[in-house]
């Protein structure tokens, strides 16, 4: 795996974030000293005019060096990608080629020994003289043999068998030979007739060994080796679906994230209107994506950069899940393949053995034949060269044929003037993006009747309080002053792909689809975003709840709920772990309004 891939997590301890806070909070108290002097109205229209979140060059810095990543990831994964996928295909080929050589194997064996049994029953039927009518057509059917033998029966020829009048039954069967009443003139055909008959119980007892002793094994092989080979190329398609499924994902986060950050940058031809935090996005064009997941008309850049380094990551580990798998899927297969061959070469060698003993007479039309198979190599080393070959030859002919019909494609509008030698550096953890804050695991409860939830708390640097509720089914395994980065990680998706052996230990059918294609990041989506400039803070002065405070901010009402007023108050309350680390975060949320 390309070392641009490797997502590495760094985390921050509570200490640093805390001697963060205090240094901002520091520099943020002047600043407000410094704006109390001015009149209320001036420091109110200022909050818009001249207030500059994330440094310009800075902000441009990241956003270059992301987008040289991205198109190094691409380049690389795409090739990584194309060859798992060529591989895979290739060995679906050789997989189907297994199988139907199987079948065909099975049918020879099994066409032959039903052939034997049907010459078997014409050289019976020759023998009773009831196969050719006396034009020389064959008698197939059963009714018109009786009715030829009943008429044979009363001719007078050599060894011809007699009918018992009152019955009309036939007297003569090969085995009752030495019983049977006959009238005979000469022996001239006795010898060949009896021939005709142990003929028929020598094709007989083959046509049922070959059916009993081979075709039946062989049937059994080929239902085993079907089945194995639907489960593997099953999983190795929904593998391959899922890597492509998340390739798309990563490309449409980016997208998002492209739509988003170049609207905050100065000299772009993207940017519609001057960038502010808090200020919300101009209506969606026909070339935004609608289905985004973000959160409605936010502007905030670490909101879908924190999507697309999540998407990333996912990948990363996606990958390396998806090429252990299908490494084992690749060597489970290899080992069925050879052991396939080996069953097959001793059933034909067992078939052609049989067949040599009934055709005896003629060992030159089976001896090229046995002396073929018995010849093979079938040594474990010699056969997976073999089987490799194989899939090699497969996979460069299935190359070519791609080669000739694929068209290059230009790179998209988000990758223009890109260069991937810039992107060879590690994806950093969105709680580590030059557009992060602050992060404090908190309570928070909406109204009076509502019940506290435990949820990460993160300000950006352009005064964005978004707030995640951790799951419910782990959140206990996180308290107040737990490590924000541990929370975090509770909000991102598990990385999960269908193995061979938790399929073969289900009872179910079907291989399980991916939980990546839809709702990955409904945890990564906020349960509530506040602007910070546009909120107030207050805090109880006195009693039990003097660990939390309360937000509230004034929306901007639009549609139809303009009827109602032209704003909407929105407050939640929140509680820290103690006293001491409320008041640090009241601080640091006024100093960012």
């Amino acid at each position: 795996m390309e070392e641009s891939e490797d997502i590495i997590v760094d985390r921050k301890g509570e200490n640093e974030d805390s001697e963060t806070g205090k240094q901002v909070t520091s520099a943020e108290d002047e600043k407000r000293d410094k704006d109390e002097d001015k009149p209320e109205e001036s420091t109110k229209a200022s909050i818009f005019d001249s207030y500059t979140t994330v440094d310009e060059k800075m902000r441009t810095l990241t956003h270059s060096k992301l987008k040289s990543y991205e198109s190094r990831r691409r380049s690389a994964y795409k090739g990584k990608m194309e060859s798992s996928s060529l591989y895979w295909r290739s060995l679906r080929d050789l997989l189907s080629a297994s199988v139907h050589e199987t079948s065909r194997a099975e049918r020879l064996v099994l066409g032959t020994a039903r052939a034997n049994a049907v010459y078997a029953d014409s050289m019976q039927a020759s023998y009773e003289d009831v196969l050719v009518d006396d034009k020389g057509g064959l008698v197939l059917d059963a009714k018109k043999q009786h009715k030829l033998r009943e008429v044979r029966s009363t001719q007078d020829y050599d060894l011809a068998p007699t009918i018992d009048g009152k019955t009309g039954l036939r007297q003569t069967e090969a085995k009752e030979h030495a019983q049977m009443t006959e009238k005979r003139k000469s022996n001239m055909l006795s010898s060949l007739i009896d021939a005709q008959a142990n003929i028929a119980d020598k094709f007989c007892e083959n046509s049922k060994e070959l059916e009993l002793e081979i075709a039946s094994e062989m049937t059994g092989m080929r239902q085993e080796l079907d089945a194995k080979v639907q489960r593997i190329r099953e999983i190795g398609d929904t593998i391959i679906s899922e890597l492509e499924v998340t390739e798309e994902e990563v490309s449409r986060t980016w997208e998002s994230y492209y739509t988003v950050a170049v609207k905050t940058l100065k000299g772009s031809n993207d940017r519609e209107l001057p960038y502010s935090p808090g200020v919300s996005s101009p209506s969606k064009t026909s070339k935004e994506p609608e289905d985004s997941g973000d959160v409605e008309d936010c502007l905030d850049v670490w909101l879908v950069e924190m999507h697309y380094r999540v998407a990333v990551a996912y990948q990363s580990f996606l990958w390396e899940k998806a090429s252990a798998e299908l490494s084992k899927l690749f060597g489970i297969m290899k080992e069925t393949e050879c052991q396939r061959r080996m069953d097959v070469r001793e059933y034909l060698v067992a078939f052609i053995q049989r067949q040599e003993r009934l055709y005896v007479s003629l060992p030159h039309l089976q001896e090229p034949v046995l002396k073929g198979l018995v010849a093979r190599d079938m040594d474990q080393s010699t056969l997976e060269e073999a089987v490799q070959s194989s899939i090699q030859k497969r996979a460069e002919r299935l190359a070519r044929e791609e080669a000739k019909a694929k068209k290059n494609s230009p790179p998209p509008k988000s990758l223009e003037d890109a260069d991937p030698s810039e992107g060879n550096f590690t994806l950093q953890s969105p709680m580590q993006s030059e557009l992060m804050g602050n992060a404090r695991i908190v309570e928070r409860k909406g109204g009076m009747m509502s019940s506290w939830k435990l949820s990460l708390a993160i300000v950006t640097l352009d005064s964005f309080l978004h707030m995640f509720d951790l799951p419910s089914g782990k959140a206990g395994k996180i308290s107040l002053g737990s490590a924000p980065e541990a929370a975090f990680q509770m909000l991102i998706p598990r990385v999960e792909i269908p193995t061979i052996d938790a399929v073969n230990q289900s009872n179910k059918k079907s291989v399980p689809v991916s939980n990546f294609i839809k709702g990955w990041c409904e945890n990564l989506i906020p349960s509530e975003s506040m602007v910070l400039p546009h909120c107030s803070i207050s805090q109880p002065k006195y009693g039990r709840e003097t660990t939390s405070f309360e937000i509230q901010e004034e929306v901007s009402n639009t549609g139809a709920s303009k009827m109602f007023g032209k704003t909407t108050t929105k407050k939640i309350t929140l509680r820290t772990f103690n006293k001491k680390e409320t008041q640090e975060w009241v601080n640091y949320l006024k100093n960012h309004n």
